[in-house]
């Protein structure tokens, strides 16, 4: 997982086990950029509950820039942007299949040339309404 420079900055100098836990699980690519060693297939500060044990102990402002932006996922098309949640934070996914209608679907202008075929984006589309649908 990517590791901002001003988080890797904060993670080196935080004190105790938990800042020890971060600088254990932190690397440095060839290419200059940080992350985070994910372990068993999920980052190792994740609790056993699923919850974040940076955001926990330290709160929200402690996050790296990725964490920051979980479970909310940006799709860039070109002439449209859609924003959404990942099925992989707990939360968002309890929201999304036990309160059907209380979350949002986003688009926003991308104002650029599509980066997609009209025809295959049609198909993405019609068969994204049926499975809303379903899950409603």
């Amino acid at each position: 997982m990517l590791v901002d420079q001003t988080a890797v900055a904060q993670y080196f100098d935080m004190e105790g086990s938990l800042g020890e836990a971060l600088r254990r699980y932190l690397y440095q690519e060839e290419a200059g950029d940080w992350y985070l060693r994910i372990t068993d297939g999920r980052c190792p500060m994740w609790r056993d509950d699923g919850l974040c044990r940076i955001q926990a102990e330290r709160g929200h402002e402690a996050l790296c820039q990725t964490c920051r932006d979980f479970p909310r996922l940006k799709h860039d098309y070109g002439d449209f942007v859609e924003l959404g949640l990942e099925l992989s934070c707990p939360e968002a996914a309890r929201i999304i299949f036990t309160e059907p209608g209380e979350w949002v679907e986003e688009e926003i202008d991308g104002g650029e040339k599509p980066e997609y075929d009209p025809a295959d984006m049609e198909i993405l589309l019609q068969t994204r309404e049926k499975m809303l649908e379903v899950l409603a």
